[in-house]
């Protein structure tokens, strides 16, 4: 599939990787589909634009995935972003108290419900 992608482009540059470090989803197979990205466009470009976990977390082990995620993705990758969910939070909770709207915006266990629209954040 990518391969060929890579073959028909005429000026194919690289590949944009953007995943989360926590979880079995973003940490697991982000950075085994990073290594499959590597191994198959080896000549390519990759730059991966990975988001912490929060520092207070939801998962007990989730530091400890976020730790051996971002070691496969500084060897496989060309290039890191990194992303700080709590920094994130912080940047959406301060926009929308400027904007004079109440903020519904709360800590790891309620961010994933709350009411944020992007919209909101522009």
């Amino acid at each position: 599939g990518s391969r060929l992608m890579e073959e028909v482009c005429d000026c194919y540059r690289g590949c944009v990787l953007m995943h989360s470090l926590c979880g079995g989803t973003g940490a697991g197979l982000g950075s085994r589909l990073m290594e499959e990205v590597r191994d198959c466009l080896s000549r390519s470009a990759l730059l991966s634009i990975s988001v912490l976990p929060f520092a207070t977390g939801e998962l007990p082990l989730q530091h400890y995935n976020s730790a051996l995620c971002l070691s496969r993705v500084l060897s496989e990758a060309d290039t890191s972003i990194l992303f700080s969910n709590d920094a994130i939070m912080s940047l959406c909770a301060k926009r929308m108290a400027r904007q004079s709207k109440p903020s519904s915006i709360a800590r790891p266990a309620d961010a994933a419900h709350s009411n944020v629209r992007i919209s909101d954040l522009n």
